[in-house]
């Protein structure tokens, strides 16, 4: 009996691990020097970030910027990548088009962040 309680117990305890986002404004700076505030969403198993019109906006390790976020497929399976694009908040608060992406997007962050949950927990 206690060995499949402790069991019961540790399967769900495992979820409580993931820590979510610090949910404040945050400043980032961009690899120019440059910066923009956003928040920074998600938790320890994937994450992104929010500019304050809603641009989903996550950060390129080869070029240290933050870039506008893309859906791409590899090998059939949505992932959230950097479009190569740099964001600047004064270019895409005038930009219609933003918006439309930004929710394109965010219809697929909930998938994509709860697949990566799991892969994570497995």
């Amino acid at each position: 009996m206690k060995k499949i309680l402790s069991i019961v117990l540790f399967s769900f305890s495992t979820s409580l691990f993931a820590v979510m986002a610090y949910l404040g404004e945050i400043t980032f700076t961009q690899a120019n020097g440059s910066t923009f505030n956003g928040y920074l969403k998600g938790d320890e198993w994937f994450s992104w970030v929010e500019g304050g019109q809603g641009e989903i906006i996550i950060y390129n390790r080869k070029s240290r910027n933050y870039d506008l976020a893309v859906i791409k497929k590899i090998n059939g399976v949505a992932e959230l990548k950097s479009s190569g694009v740099r964001f600047s908040p004064s270019y895409y608060a005038s930009s219609p088009s933003t918006s439309a992406r930004a929710n394109t997007i965010k219809n697929s962050l909930s998938a994509i962040w709860q697949r990566k949950r799991n892969e994570a927990l497995e």
